[in-house]
């Protein structure tokens, strides 16, 4: 393979720019099918109660690992003219998830924690044998009294916690979400959705396929700005990357409703500096 060492590092860095913006660093996790619980009333004096998580994966893994190899065939390259040995490509196992969100409500209380997992390219260097492993990116937000905070735990375990500041008129509060617009009845493990119509389901960062919110009546879900929570989705990612057909699912894995959550979930921490 004949190619300018300092031009093929140039194309490197390029890649790897770009890949660390498309996707925050998933680890594997065991895909249950998921069902509705009650464990008591769902609605009390205007207050809601449930605990609710949903997982996002790649609907094929193969595709999902498609632009991750175009960074990690480049470093190989590189590291050809360099006469260095790479190690493998990464294998992900059948079941990995990219998110995972747990979402506890308490009346006007919320916390919501977003796991995001992905391959990291940290370690992608030509010099050091291209090795890629799989990150993790945890954002909790806390919803309490009238208060909210932000708190990150980025992939090399550094905590950032935002100070707590006063939300105005909460939305966890009002539980009238516009959802109108979905019509279209169906059930995903049990669960009882709502969908939009074939050909209406726009969705951020992506071209969606389908797009639904909870069909039942026991209890309302919605999310901290006062939308209705996304449940069910199918959609498409990377379409600014041509060739790339990256499809994800995004669906619930459990709902309990009328639960008595931990009270320490909306217990605010420390500040980080």
């Amino acid at each position: 393979m004949h190619m300018n060492f300092s031009r093929s590092k140039c194309i490197f860095i390029w890649v790897f720019l770009v890949l660390s913006g498309c996707e925050k660093p998933v680890a594997t996790a065991e895909v249950k099918s998921a069902s509705v619980k009650a464990v008591g009333p769902a609605k009390s004096a205007g207050n809601q109660r449930f605990e609710l998580v949903i997982i996002s994966r790649p609907e094929r893994i193969a595709d999902y690992l498609n632009i991750y190899k175009r960074a990690y065939d480049v470093c190989v390259a590189a590291a050809e003219l360099q006469k260095k040995s790479v190690h493998p490509f990464l294998i992900l196992a059948a079941d990995f998830i990219h998110e995972k969100t747990t979402l506890v409500v308490d009346g006007a209380d919320s916390f919501r924690k977003v796991d995001q997992f992905a391959p990291d390219l940290n370690e992608l260097d030509p010099l050091t044998g291209c090795s890629m492993k799989v990150g993790k990116l945890s954002t909790t937000s806390i919803l309490h009294s009238g208060q909210s905070q932000r708190i990150e735990v980025a992939t090399d375990g550094v905590v950032r916690a935002e100070a707590p500041e006063k939300r105005v008129n909460s939305p966890m509060s009002n539980r009238r979400a516009e959802s109108s617009s979905y019509t279209v009845s169906k059930s995903h493990n049990g669960i009882a959705l709502r969908c939009l119509p074939p050909g209406s389901a726009p969705i951020r960062g992506g071209l969606a396929f389908e797009s639904c919110i909870y069909g039942g009546t026991d209890v309302t879900l919605i999310d901290e700005e006062g939308s209705s929570e996304l449940l069910y989705a199918r959609f498409k990612v990377g379409v600014d990357f041509p060739g790339v057909e990256d499809i994800r699912v995004r669906e619930p894995q459990s709902l309990v409703v009328g639960s008595s959550p931990r009270s320490d979930l909306f217990k605010f921490v420390a500040a980080t500096p």
